[in-house]
């Protein structure tokens, strides 16, 4: 058994083999062809004597050359049936949710086709491009759970600081000498000492490297700075924490709204597009 270049695909099969097993095109068997031994004529492969010089013909076989046939004509296409159509129609792929209309992009999320249609209502997109009804779906999911969880955690973020500042504000009306002012001042900051203290400690990037810098150029120095630095933050957070805690309320009830406002619309936005899909 010998190995042959297939002239269709090119790619090698046996030469015993009836037809290319990746292409389907038949195997064009090579016709042997016989050669006097003596003055080169070709003969026939069954003839005994050269009929040019008339001199006998042995039987051994490695006289013998094989001469590949090429195929005349017009090559034919032999591939397949679904392939075989000498003139195919252009590949119409459909959309992943409406069959009957033809695909022109892919979700920019999972890859599916999505038609006109689909890109038009599609009411998010990732790097320009419109997601599926189904990636639509997921974003609007996630996104309702993340506001719930802001909108929860807001929640006890103001129940926190109104039980701080409601406390503070009995210990105050108890008495007005200065010993329960101050103890009243004390338990409201610690509603409003987290993000005192996060504000205090804020510092840019630009200043973080120059301090830094400052600190490599002279150790001693850049580190009494730091300490200063940190000690005034920390009385800064304590003496503004009750401030903080009253502002803080107003910004916790004013997220808790918004996010109300939000999740309302988008579960009504998210119910709309599941009943469509529903009655597609």
């Amino acid at each position: 058994m010998a190995l042959i270049n297939c002239y269709e695909c090119g790619k090698q099969i046996s030469d015993f083999a009836q037809a290319c097993p990746n292409c389907g095109a038949p195997v064009k068997k090579q016709e042997k062809k016989k050669f006097c031994k003596y003055c080169g004529t070709s003969i026939k492969s069954e003839a005994s004597f050269c009929p040019a010089c008339g001199k006998p013909q042995s039987s051994n076989k490695a006289q013998q050359t094989q001469v590949p046939v090429q195929p005349a004509g017009p090559q034919v296409n032999y591939r397949p049936q679904q392939f075989a159509a000498m003139n195919p129609q252009p590949y119409f792929m459909p959309c992943a949710h409406h069959v009957n209309n033809p695909a022109v992009a892919a979700c920019g999320s999972c890859g599916k086709s999505i038609c006109n249609e689909c890109a038009d209502k599609s009411e998010y997109r990732m790097d320009n491009i419109p997601l599926c009804r189904d990636c639509n779906l997921q974003v609007m999911q996630k996104q309702i759970s993340e506001s719930e969880s802001t909108r929860t955690w807001a929640w006890v973020k103001l129940i926190f600081l109104l039980i701080c500042i409601g406390f503070a504000w009995m210990v105050y009306s108890s008495s007005t000498n200065n010993d329960q002012i101050i103890a009243a001042w004390i338990i409201a900051g610690f509603g409003g000492l987290p993000s005192a203290m996060r504000m205090a400690f804020h510092r840019s990037e630009p200043d973080k490297a120059l301090m830094d810098l400052h600190t490599r150029v002279d150790p001693g120095n850049g580190c009494m700075q730091e300490i200063i630095w940190f000690i005034v933050a920390l009385l800064l957070s304590f003496a503004f924490a009750p401030i903080m805690a009253v502002v803080f309320v107003f910004k916790n009830l004013s997220l808790i709204i918004s996010n109300s406002n939000f999740l309302k619309d988008e579960r009504v936005r998210y119910a709309n597009l599941v009943q469509e899909l529903q009655g597609e």
